[in-house]
């Protein structure tokens, strides 16, 4: 079985953390620019239970985020509202299903994994993981 080397675990690492804070400064900027800086969170974390929605820290890559000091609150709460939400397979679910049939349900297991990958990291970025 082919591994990734350190090297590619890093660069791919990089990259992910390059890009995310580019696309959150955007959509914070859109928002910021046309005066609704809650449009793009959803304020009641429950929903997020069963619908595709965005909490302030899904939003929020990291506390050096530009934005995090004026919703840290919000963002910090949140946080621990998705900590509650892994299940006991240690996955994070999505809330919502992707579609009918074996292919969807493949597609579903993968997005779980990547957003529980995804949730990992940022809990280390937030200093939130007991090693």
């Amino acid at each position: 079985m082919e591994k990734l080397t350190k090297e590619q675990f890093q660069k791919a690492k990089a990259y992910i953390f390059a890009h995310s804070d580019d696309i959150n400064r955007a959509w914070f900027r859109y928002n910021f620019e046309n005066e609704d800086t809650n449009a793009f969170m959803e304020l009641d974390f429950s929903k997020s239970d069963n619908d595709y929605v965005h909490l302030p820290c899904d939003a929020i890559d990291s506390p050096n985020n530009i934005i995090y000091p004026a919703v840290k609150n919000l963002a910090d709460d949140s946080l621990e509202y998705r900590i509650k939400q892994q299940q006991s397979d240690g996955r994070w679910p999505l809330g919502w299903p992707c579609g009918e049939g074996e292919g969807f349900h493949k597609l579903q297991i993968l997005y779980e994994a990547f957003r529980t990958m995804s949730m990992l990291a940022k809990l280390h970025r937030f200093n939130r993981i007991e090693l």
